[in-house]
């Protein structure tokens, strides 16, 4: 199984800054979306620190014998899967130390949605509401899951699903990196077909356009590049109001 990838981060259309970060570690196949929050308090220095922290451990631990596991080694998950949670837990506690440092920042964190692809096998992770979605045979699926006050009412049974887009909890959170204590890291595993598309992006993507027209655009015919060119251009048409970041990785079976 082999892969291409693009991805893409811009300000939108409201916010004066990017607090949004992106990964694409081709070679290492691991792909994150991080969204900073807290405004003035700092939510750019929390992505920046959580995705240096992620992506060095992502990359240190490629030889799992040549590094410790600080937080012990689930023996029920893959590989992957464990260095997409111990690296997560690691930008925890380096954002949540930060943030005791440094007043200013007290309150920051970031969200962070990240995939490790291996062959057909695909170790996912996330903690917040960036998501990751699966396109395949024109089927939009979340792989991820929301750390909303909404979604949690959506699981209570207190509000409909459909009600979500326009609720005022939507963008409520109720986790992100940089918690003092453990993070509950959201974990699956998958296996992915020739033709399947993954996605990961921020709130600032499939808060301004619809799943409906995010599967038509990217399951539509033309390069990765131009559909994922196409699709931030709707983001902004629709006068996106907060960053918007998203990563794209589509399967091509050997």
């Amino acid at each position: 199984m082999t892969f291409h990838t693009h991805g893409f981060t811009d300000t939108g259309c409201v916010r004066s800054e990017n607090q949004d970060r992106i990964a694409l570690l081709d070679a290492l196949g691991c792909f994150a979306v991080l969204d900073g929050m807290g405004g003035q308090r700092c939510g750019d220095v929390a992505a920046e620190i959580a995705l240096t922290v992620f992506r060095n451990y992502i990359e240190s631990s490629r030889d799992p014998g040549e590094v410790t596991w600080p937080f012990g080694y689930n023996v029920g998950l893959s590989l992957d899967a464990n260095r997409l949670l111990t690296s997560i837990r690691l930008a925890n506690r380096q954002v949540s130390r930060r943030a005791d440092q440094d007043l200013k920042c007290a309150g920051m964190g970031t969200t962070v949605a990240a995939v490790v692809s291996r062959g057909d096998r695909l170790a996912i992770a996330n903690v917040g509401d960036s998501r990751i979605y699966r396109l395949r045979a024109a089927h939009l699926e979340p792989l991820s899951v929301d750390d909303t006050m909404a979604a949690l009412m959506v699981n209570k049974g207190v509000i409909a699903l459909e009600n979500v887009p326009a609720h005022p909890m939507r963008g409520v959170l109720m986790q992100a990196i940089g918690l003092h204590g453990e993070v509950d890291v959201h974990l699956r595993e998958e296996t992915v077909l020739g033709g399947d598309l993954i996605l990961l992006c921020s709130d600032g993507l499939y808060g301004a356009v619809d799943a409906p027209t995010i599967a038509a655009v990217l399951g539509g015919a033309g390069p990765l590049e131009v559909r994922m060119k196409d699709l931030l251009g709707l983001a902004l048409h629709a006068g996106a109001s907060d960053n918007v970041s998203a990563i794209a990785i589509e399967y091509i079976a050997d």
